[in-house]
């Protein structure tokens, strides 16, 4: 959504109440479907934190590999 379409000012645009008389925003109106909106989310948010956390462990999996690998190389153990 562009909100400078809905801005009514010459100099500085402006936005106020008016400007979103005719915009339509869907939401769920019953509570079930608010509820199954937010039990998914929050399971979305738990993978992603999983997610996270396993990436950040394969990241310093990586530099201790990265480490190890020059170590030998300057070492000539390679």
């Amino acid at each position: 959504m562009d909100l400078n379409e809905l801005s009514n000012g010459t100099s500085v645009p402006q936005i106020n109440n008016y400007s979103f008389d005719d915009v339509f925003i869907p939401f769920p109106t019953s509570i079930e479907e608010q509820s199954r909106i937010t039990r998914r989310l929050d399971e979305l948010s738990d993978v992603s934190k999983i997610l996270e956390t396993s990436c950040e462990s394969k990241i310093t999996q990586l530099d201790e590999l990265k480490r190890s690998i020059l170590q030998k190389a300057f070492s000539g153990n390679m």
